[in-house]
């Protein structure tokens, strides 16, 4: 695992050096629902100030990116799910909250996003997402004995939560959201890898970018 610190005024030779494998995150506790199989985490000092970093000439070459074009409309999901909960909002904008990138497919790859939500309960993260505007229908799956709570909005996009150890993990592919609990559950995450324990520091540019080199292949 190697650790990159990105201060967006000059990020984009690394970033899109990094995007060769796509791109791809704080509090070291919520570390432990990131899967040891992770290619790569994104932690922000705020994912809003992020977004607006993006802006300034280098980061507006990023957003053209298929992988920053997909972080940033997976967020703008999760605004719309969340637009009537200030806190939950909040929170998934804040540095609470990290990602992690992760292989789905031979082409492709997708996000999982972990927050550290406290002593948030399953039952409370239940009640605010149906209550959201956005959400369609709110069902309910068993993963190891831990509630998966899956929604589909009304706009055809769909995501599944779960809360586990005072952290709330989620992601539009289901199976992710399942691997977040296996890690919690079975030791198997970053925060048990003595290389990225090494290396991880707090965020003292925009974001900090760790890559899993043994994940990334050329």
């Amino acid at each position: 695992m190697q650790k990159f610190k990105i201060p967006l005024i000059a990020a984009g030779v690394i970033v899109l050096a990094i995007l060769l494998y796509f791109l791809l995150v704080k509090p070291s506790g919520v570390y432990r629902a990131v899967p040891a199989s992770s290619v790569a985490v994104l932690e922000t000092k705020g994912w809003a100030q992020f977004k607006l970093k993006l802006s300034n000439v280098t980061g507006s070459a990023l957003k053209q990116t298929y992988a920053v074009q997909k972080l940033l409309s997976q967020f703008a999901v999760l605004n719309k799910l969340f637009d009537s909960n200030t806190q939950l909002k909040e929170l998934v904008n804040s540095g609470k909250t990290i990602a992690s990138l992760h292989i789905t497919s031979a082409n492709d790859f997708d996000f999982l996003f972990i927050s550290d939500v406290g002593s948030m309960s399953d039952n409370s993260l239940l009640n605010y997402l149906q209550a959201s505007p956005a959400a369609k229908k709110v069902s309910i799956h068993i993963y190891r004995n831990q509630k998966i709570i899956d929604v589909l909005l009304r706009d055809g996009n769909q995501l599944s939560f779960s809360v586990s150890e005072g952290m709330m993990v989620y992601s539009s592919t289901t199976f992710l959201t399942e691997a977040g609990i296996a890690a919690i559950q079975s030791g198997d995450n970053n925060a048990s890898n003595k290389g990225f324990k090494a290396i991880r520091k707090p965020v003292s540019a925009d974001a900090n970018l760790y890559v899993n080199v043994s994940k990334a292949e050329v």
